[in-house]
């Protein structure tokens, strides 16, 4: 009977110190990625570890649009990525533990099309635009829409219950002739693209996708 409880003790104890190593391991992980961040951007003071606390980067490119993010700990999210009022929508749900993050969105023009790479802590995709009219739009008018950026003013620090629209692109009043009058009316009073990322509630209180 002695010789059993040893035996399990000694695998209590191997079990313990596996899960101690692997704790340290993650650590260690978590302190690089910190660090590499610190290192390339500058450190987020974050004083209320139970807010939102986000700052823009400048990429200095004009289609590449770079956030630095602190996310509290245990948070569903949610991620909208939306072409448009009653558009194309994809996303995903994702846990997020308390920690700092890049949040990116760039576009790539092609010959005949234009796609939106985004990246998160949950990952990454790529959207396409369409139709034609708007897609030579955008190549041709870029720097001139409408583009409002989260945290273009500054580094600023948000409640949980909030939307993050981190990024919506709308067609200024002086470029909606240029598109067929069903586009026209589409885009008079909705958004051409949308990334918003928030949890279930805080993005059903914005109605996104419908929200203009």
């Amino acid at each position: 009977m002695t010789r059993i409880i040893n035996c399990l003790l000694l695998v209590s104890a191997l079990v313990g110190l596996v899960m101690l190593v692997r704790q340290r391991q993650t650590l260690e992980v978590v302190r690089e990625k910190h660090d590499r961040l610190a290192a390339k951007y500058g450190v987020l003071d974050v004083k209320d570890p139970s807010k939102y606390l986000i700052t823009r980067i400048d990429t200095g490119d004009p289609s590449h649009f770079l956030w630095r993010c602190y996310y509290p700990a245990n948070l569903q999210v949610q991620e909208v990525i939306a072409l448009g009022r009653g558009g194309r929508t994809t996303g995903s749900t994702f846990h997020l533990d308390a920690g700092e993050s890049l949040q990116r969105c760039r576009f790539e023009f092609q010959d005949e099309n234009v796609f939106a790479h985004y990246m998160d802590r949950g990952g990454g995709g790529l959207i396409g635009f369409a139709p034609k009219e708007l897609v030579a739009l955008l190549k041709e008018h870029w720097e001139e829409l409408q583009i409002d950026v989260l945290a273009s003013d500054g580094t600023i620090e948000l409640p949980i219950d909030q939307a993050l629209p981190f990024l919506t692109i709308r067609v200024p009043p002086d470029l909606l002739p240029e598109l067929p009058p069903q586009l026209r009316d589409r885009y008079a009073t909705g958004y051409v693209f949308q990334m918003m990322y928030g949890t279930e509630e805080a993005l059903e209180e914005k109605q996104v996708g419908n929200a203009p």
